[in-house]
């Protein structure tokens, strides 16, 4: 009689298994009969007295299964839970001999899977046992192929014995075949001796995970025990931040087994510092920030709220403890905190004056403040107010920290009206580099910052003054662009006193007329962040009243504006130069000079945001000279310095280094 199976191979063993291979059917002549009992006879195994098998590690079979009348058991059901390793010895019980007969057992394994239990695939046995359980030995041969394999385990009452048992008896008289049990299993062979180790591989400081080996008896180690500790039964504590290799050792019949795991212990977690500004006005709003991303903003005071993006709200005066709070896969959690200051909405405010004549119309006012991100000044605010007559009050709140100047303008920018008000910056400059800076911390109250609008003279006369405006990379050439619409002020150079006011056509041209002969002139453009030289002495007479070459460049690198040398035909003015050195500099400078007279140059030295490190004088002698002048502490960055006579003013930009 035969049977087909199917053998399902394991991916865990390395091999599949998919044919269909035929094994013979084992019978015996005499089963079931003849006092023939499968509960305390010639029989493999029974529920008092399984049949078992320990194999590699702690892998076994376990056979609790009574026998049939047949004499055989189609077992390959139970799975290949047992794995052997090529060279390996293991023990095996089995028989349920009650009775004490004279047993002999013999089992083979299909290595070649052919379908045949041949005399070389037999892998261990006994003869003549009477024992109830015979302990016998199956050995696997070096070099057999992993994969999964059927095994036959046979016993037989005395006519055959090991190692001659057939492993396909028939059941006939002929062939002695009379009082036995056989019985098919699945087993595994593995390709190797290796361990392997599970468990998770990451922990946190001062907490604990296991690790496990489906091969117990081994031992554990590790190589750093300052990072890592881990005992007997495999149980991982981390003592600091870092990477340990976990080792497990087994020694086995192909020699001492050896596996690793790498596992990682977790920094304590810690929250970064906070950063943004520390003052908030009541109803307005900063932003703070923090390196390390995913953590949670908070704060338990009523004088402010946070929002989850950092964003923080004034409410009340006073001071607010913001939380930054972060964890780790631990749980673990740590808080930086903030302090914030919440004060009342600053305020910024002063009267514009029309001292000259009453004005009847809207001024606009600007807040120009120094942005540190384009090193330029800019508008931070602006407003619009209506002036009935000779004042009118403006009024800023919540203004930045920063060095502010304020500018007020009427918005009849009559080109070339002597009469009319021109763009004017506190107290009453004109220019921008001369407007009163003051300092304006978040939250302050700075009143009085009044402006005196600046206010054409009225003139007449057949004099004439014209130029024009390019622009240009420092290259000192007459040629460039024109730049359109800038602002030209024209002042008396005597009395200094502001005469008239225009702007740049789209040539880039400009001009006035109408002015007395008999009197000399300054001409002065104007650009917020550039540094104006103007033309001085500008001489008009009854024989020369025109001057029409009274042009400039506009630098965009040095941000300055000077006059084309070209054109200074008609310029008396007794400076012919000015120079500064070292530049850059450090801890001072050396002015030196070259003048056709003696005289009282005045000389400022100011950030780029305005604000004045340095005030002096020095007598300017005829001829050429210099003077060095002793730097107060600067921190790095390129500053203003402006030198001004009687007959003039020079300005460069030094870098401190």
């Amino acid at each position: 009689m035969k049977y087909v199976v199917t053998l399902f191979a394991l991916l865990f063993f390395g091999q599949h298994l998919s044919a269909q291979i035929t094994y013979c059917t084992p019978a015996f002549y005499y089963s079931g009969t003849y006092g023939y009992s499968c509960t305390d006879n010639m029989i493999i195994g029974n529920p008092s007295h399984p049949f078992q098998i320990q194999g590699f590690g702690s892998t076994q079979l376990v056979d609790t299964n009574n026998c049939n009348t047949i004499g055989y058991l189609d077992e390959t059901a139970l799975g290949p839970t047992c794995t052997f390793v090529p060279g390996g010895s293991y023990a095996v019980t089995v028989g349920a001999n009650v009775s004490g007969y004279n047993m002999s057992y013999q089992a083979w394994i299909d290595f070649n899977s052919n379908g045949i239990f041949e005399t070389s695939e037999s892998v261990g046995g006994d003869t003549l046992n009477n024992a109830v359980h015979d302990f016998i030995a199956f050995t696997i041969p070096s070099g057999v192929a992993p994969g999964a394999f059927r095994l036959r385990v046979e016993a037989q009452y005395g006519y055959h014995n090991y190692p001659f048992i057939p492993p396909c008896p028939d059941g006939t008289p002929s062939s002695s075949d009379y009082y036995g049990d056989a019985r098919d299993y699945i087993i595994s062979i593995s390709d190797t001796c290796g361990l392997s180790i599970g468990g998770a591989r990451a922990l946190c400081f001062g907490s604990s995970i296991t690790l496990y080996s489906s091969t117990p008896g081994g031992l554990w180690s590790s190589s750093n025990p300052a990072i890592a500790t881990i005992d007997s039964t495999g149980v991982v504590t981390g003592v600091s931040a870092g990477v340990d290799t976990i080792s497990y050792s087994l020694s086995a019949s192909c020699g001492t087994l050896l596996a690793t795991a790498v596992v990682t212990v977790q920094a304590p977690v810690t929250a970064a510092p906070i950063y943004g500004s520390s003052i908030v006005e009541i109803d307005s709003t900063i932003i703070l920030t923090d390196s390390l991303a995913g953590g949670r903003w908070f704060t338990s005071s009523y004088l402010a709220t946070v929002s989850s993006a950092g964003l923080v709200y004034g409410i009340i005066p006073g001071v607010a403890t913001i939380s930054y709070s972060v964890s780790n896969s631990c749980l673990v959690v740590d808080t930086t905190i903030f302090y914030v200051t919440i004060v009342p909405t600053g305020i910024v405010n002063g009267t514009i004056f029309f001292n000259d004549t009453p004005y009847y119309g809207n001024v606009k006012v600007w807040a120009i403040a120094f942005d540190s991100a384009t090193l330029l000044l800019s508008a931070v605010d602006s407003q619009v107010v209506t002036c009935s007559g000779t004042s009118v009050n403006y009024s800023f709140l919540g203004l930045p920290t920063d060095s502010v100047r304020m500018k007020a303008a009427t918005p009849a920018y009559l080109a070339g009206t002597t009469a009319e008000y021109v763009p004017t910056y506190n107290d009453s400059s004109f220019y921008w580099h001369d407007a009163s800076v003051f300092w304006h911390p978040l939250g302050a109250i700075d009143t009085g910052k009044n402006i005196y609008m600046a206010h054409g003279t009225p003139v007449s006369g057949p004099g004439f003054i014209a130029g024009n405006v390019l622009t240009g990379a420092d290259k000192g050439t007459s040629s460039g662009v024109p730049v359109v619409n800038l602002r030209i002020l024209l002042l008396n150079s005597a009395t200094n006193r502001l005469i008239a006011q225009t702007y740049t056509d789209a040539s880039g041209n400009y001009s006035f007329g109408s002015l007395p002969i008999a009197a000399s002139y300054t001409v002065f453009p104007d650009s917020l962040n550039y540094l104006t030289t103007p033309y001085v002495g500008i001489s008009l007479t009854a024989s020369a009243d025109s001057m029409t070459t009274t042009s400039f460049k506009q630098h965009t690198i040095s941000k300055t504006i000077t006059p084309i040398p070209a054109a200074i035909s008609s310029v008396a003015s007794p400076i012919a130069a000015f120079g500064i050195f070292p530049n850059p500099a450090s801890s001072f400078i050396n002015i030196r000079w070259t003048s056709s007279s003696n005289e009282t140059a005045n000389v400022t030295i100011c950030d780029m945001a305005g604000r004045e490190m340095l005030k002096t004088s020095l007598e300017v002698e005829a001829g050429a000279g210099s003077r060095k002048i002793t730097l107060p502490k600067l921190s790095a960055g390129p500053y203003l310095v402006s030198i001004r006579t009687e007959n003039g003013s020079w300005i460069r930009i030094v870098e401190i280094q």
